[in-house]
């Protein structure tokens, strides 16, 4: 799929308003907006790390993947499940690119063969600048299938399980690396592994913003979280691929930060280095990345 920015500003959003993927408009305060908008703050924290992190190939080479992966992710809560393309207005183009301010060049009708009657398509004149008007859609042969186009659908990019899969690879490959830990992990360390951990965050962001979006979009308040099958469709506005794939994200970026961080992990004391509770007390434990919900 090509995409083409001709131009950046259209002033369209100086209303408050933004376009979904589906041409329909909402308020940039919306909880949609809000998930695809931390998605892509995700995004711009790993560029962070890859421009000044100094990382290593094999954890650059998977930063770029995972780049690529959130634009593949806000493309997908950008356009709820279900929704048919929204109608444009009469008269408006539709294109996933800027309206350009230039007119469209008009095209030069074909000559008809030697012989051949002209029809008044062709001798037809066009005003320069003008849209061509577009042709009638043939209709299908009785008992044919009206083709998806025709029914109001369109062919839309959607995050699948194997998005998460390919996380948990690595999180596997990367993690038989490391040490085990003892207790949890402050972030910091190298420059890299601080980047990671800051893209880490505003990964578990994003995941809170698309439960959110799915809360919103069912018309219900907070509810306890039950188990998603990713293989299935979604009633609710949000495909449940994408609320793993952003779980499994941030436990991707936690590894990695610990692979970043060469000379060892600095860990957390509960009351301070030696106290009740420090590193040499047996009675300490916990998950990798704090002692917060996940």
């Amino acid at each position: 799929m090509a995409i083409h920015l001709t131009r950046i500003y259209t002033r369209t959003g100086d209303d408050g308003s933004t376009a979904l993927g589906d041409l329909s408009r909402v308020r940039k305060t919306d909880p949609r907006v809000a998930a695809y908008a931390d998605c892509e703050e995700t995004n711009a924290a790993l560029g962070a790390a890859l421009a000044l992190g100094g990382l290593d190939e094999p954890i650059a080479a998977v930063l770029r993947q995972l780049q690529n992966d959130l634009f593949d992710v806000g493309a997908d809560l950008c356009v709820p499940l279900g929704r048919p393309p929204a109608a444009p207005t009469p008269g408006e183009p539709i294109t996933a690119e800027p309206v350009s301010a230039e007119p469209i060049p008009a095209a030069v009708p074909a000559e008809p063969a030697p012989g051949e009657p002209i029809t008044a398509a062709a001798s037809a004149e066009l005003v320069p600048g003008e849209p061509i008007p577009a042709a009638a859609p043939a209709k299908p042969a009785p008992g044919e299938p009206i083709p998806a186009e025709s029914a109001g659908e369109r062919a839309r990019l959607r995050v699948d399980s194997d998005y998460a899969r390919r996380l948990e690879a690595w999180c596997d490959e990367f993690n038989a690396t490391l040490p085990t830990l003892t207790s949890f992990v402050l972030p910091g360390g190298s420059a890299g592994a601080a980047l990671l951990h800051q893209a880490r965050v505003a990964a578990r962001r994003a995941e809170r913003s698309a439960w959110a979006l799915r809360e919103a979009d069912a018309g219900r308040g907070p509810t306890a979280a039950r188990k998603l099958d990713a293989e299935s469709s979604d009633t609710e506005g949000v495909n449940p691929a994408v609320l793993v794939y952003l779980n499994r994200l941030s436990d991707l970026l936690f590894v990695l930060a610990r692979c970043a961080n060469p000379g060892g992990d600095t860990l957390w004391s509960p009351g301070g280095p030696g106290g009740p509770g420090g590193p040499s007390d047996p009675g300490v434990s916990g998950g990798p990345s704090g002692p917060f919900p996940r």
